[in-house]
């Protein structure tokens, strides 16, 4: 049986209150990557933290992250909520990359840890890299001696690999 760790409502406080920093930190992390690499830094996009029960509601937070254009803002606060509920409706995945369908609009940037009930979701990057950050975000250091059920390292390693399979899968043979 999969081992199951119920947040109390103190930890989920906490991942709420700690979030707009550490989105900043990773938010600079993902632009600096971004400029190396000589593609186009971006201005904002929107963050949910969100139940992973299949009838787990709204997200229990959704949080501005810089500054867009509305007609951007919207789009990413939409794609950031999409990706939430067809997480919810696979509940076999680690990320909604593995789910991901740019016919449809449908694109990577949330990941799950089952264990915690959770799911993170960011949209305002290109795909590949609103998971990237969402991965960064989990970072078991960062969340040691906040929260009582910290994100085991193993666990945000097989969200990496389940991310790197479907953006880099030539990476994991």
């Amino acid at each position: 049986m999969d081992r199951v760790s119920v947040l109390s409502t103190e930890d989920v406080r906490t991942i709420i209150e700690q979030a707009p920093g550490r989105l900043s930190e990773v938010f600079a992390q993902i632009n600096r990557e971004l400029k190396d690499q000589g593609k186009e830094q971006k201005l904002g996009g929107y963050f949910a933290l969100a139940s992973a029960l299949p009838d787990g509601g709204p997200p229990l937070a959704v949080l501005k992250v810089g500054a867009q254009p509305l007609d951007s803002a919207e789009k990413s606060y939409g794609f950031c909520q999409e990706k939430v509920e067809r997480l919810r409706l696979n509940p076999g995945h680690l990320t909604s990359s593995q789910s991901r369908d740019p016919d449809k609009e449908r694109y990577g940037g949330a990941v799950v840890i089952p264990r915690l009930r959770l799911i993170f979701s960011y949209s305002g990057f290109p795909e590949e890299y609103d998971e990237k950050g969402m991965i960064s975000f989990l970072n078991p250091n960062y969340w040691r001696g906040k929260i009582n059920f910290v994100p085991e390292f193993e666990e945000v390693g097989a969200i990496r690999v389940a991310s790197e399979g479907v953006y880099h899968p030539e990476s994991l043979a």
